[in-house]
């Protein structure tokens, strides 16, 4: 039984990731196209990715592309705080 709930509790953990990464993702797309963001669009982002790097150090994975995104979202969070 701890042998399955450990998978469940993986899969789901994965589920969240994949959930994570997309709204990260698309969240920079809109950013590239000049879609404008609120200060609480950016915290909330912030959180997903916080979310998601506690969950990939849990899994020991590693993911370049998203790296970039959040380079990006804090890049443009930073100017965004200097206005």
């Amino acid at each position: 039984i701890e042998k399955r709930i450990d998978t469940i509790e993986r899969d789901n953990l994965q589920e969240n990731l994949h959930q994570y990464r997309h709204s990260v993702v698309c969240f920079a797309s809109e950013l590239r196209k000049g879609e404008a963001k609120t200060r609480f669009e950016f915290e909330s982002i912030l959180s997903f990715i916080n979310l998601y790097e506690k969950g990939i150090e849990t899994l020991g994975i590693h993911n370049g592309l998203f790296e970039e995104e959040v380079y990006y979202i804090k890049e443009e969070y930073r100017k965004l705080k200097g206005e």
